[in-house]
Order: C-alpha cells, then structure tokens, then sequence
C-alpha cells in the first residue's frame, strides 16, 4: 500500500512538472523601436485596469515590476524583471524633478525598512501607473497620497533624451548608408574580378607589304 502510494505521487510530481514546463514563458513584443513618451502613453492606456497577478508581465495581467517591464519592452528598452532590479538602473532624480516615464520605487510594508519591493511609472501631474495588489488591478495613484509619499525609496529615469534618440537614429542612418555603399563597392570589385581576359587570337597576323613580295618571290624560285 505504501508503494502504491508512493508511485502515486511520483507521477503526480511528474505530471506537475511536464504542465509547468510546457508553458512557455511570454516575452512582450517590440511595437517602437525607440523610446518616447508617446509610446509609453499608448502601451499604459491599453493595459489600465488590467487585473493583477503575482509574477505576471502581460499583456493581460500584471504585477508591478511586470507592468514596467513590460512597458519599456514594447519601446525596445529592456529591464530587469523584479522591482528591486530595476531600480539600480537609470539615473537617480528628485521627486521633484520628475518626469513623465520616470519610474518611482517604493517600500510598501508596514514596517519600513527602505527596501524596494513596488515600483510605478510616472505619469505626470504628480500621478503614477502601477500594478497594485491590494486593488487587484492597474491603477493611477498620486504621490500625494500619504501612504506612498512615505515610502518613496528612490525615483530613477531611464527614457533617453529627445537628443539622445535622435543622434541614435542619424548613428543609424548613417550606418546604413555606409553599409550601403561598401555594399556596391564590393559588387563592383566582385563583377571586375570575375570579368574574364579576352582570348589570344588564332587567326596568322598579316605581314607588312614589302615581306609578303618577299615570300612569293623565294615561293617562285621553287
């Protein structure tokens, strides 16, 4: 009886085991190539209200860290995946110096201890998006909030410059553009190379006037 049971949950440990690792992890999808603003509005206004899950990084449920990582995904910025993580990154601001898409971290236990363990997005107006757990959803709070002005750990930016995207996108332009021409430059060294030489002729080349009397006269002697 205890080997039967036993077996029984062997195979119970196994058939959890194949389910779990059969699901395949979702990674979010690149939609702008380049970090804006714009882009980060767009992505946050389709995922308001989406319901919470622990661990979860979209595109239909969230928590915390995942809806910022999944945020700054679509706009090709990649972050760490814990909140943790994330806020060693960018560069360290102000509360009030922030701005939109600036990424403000917090310690939400009762007891704080200035550890971070929530993190939300700004989204101007004193207000940022996040994924929170006790309202089950993503939601706007205000920083004003007693609740979370008191745990602000630390604020970090990590959207580039408007000039900083732009040099990235003449860097790239111009990179294309010289590839480009090594490109034809190659083509026409290779089209030359391959050009085969003309062949020798076959046909006798003609002898000058005087030489061609010659040999008929000693052709004559005979």
């Amino acid at each position: 009886m205890k080997a039967l049971f036993k077996i029984c949950c062997y195979l119970l440990l196994v058939l959890i085991f194949t389910s779990c690792a059969s699901k395949k992890r979702y990674k979010p999808v690149v939609k702008y190539q380049q970090p804006s603003g714009k882009a980060l509005k767009t992505t946050l206004s389709r995922t308001d209200g989406k319901s919470y899950r622990y661990a979860a990084h979209g595109p239909n449920r969230f928590d915390c860290s995942g809806l910022t990582y999944y945020s700054f995904a679509s706009m090709n910025l990649w972050l760490p995946r814990k909140a943790i993580d994330q806020s060693k990154r960018g560069k360290t601001v102000s509360i009030n110096e922030l701005q939109y898409g600036d990424l403000i971290f917090f310690d939400t236990r009762k007891s704080y201890r200035g550890k971070v363990n929530h993190v939300g997005i700004y989204v101007g107006n004193d207000k940022f998006t996040h994924a929170s757990s006790s309202k089950r959803r993503v939601i706007t709070s205000s920083i004003h909030k007693p609740f979370y002005r008191k745990r602000i750990v630390v604020c970090k930016r990590l959207m580039p410059k408007k000039a900083e995207v732009k040099t990235q996108q003449q860097n790239l332009a111009a990179f294309d553009q010289n590839q480009t021409i090594i490109a034809a430059v190659e083509t026409v060294q290779k089209e030359e190379s391959s050009t085969p030489e003309p062949l020798a002729s076959t046909e006798p080349i003609p002898l000058p006037y005087r030489e061609q009397v010659a040999e008929q006269k000693s052709e004559n002697l005979f």
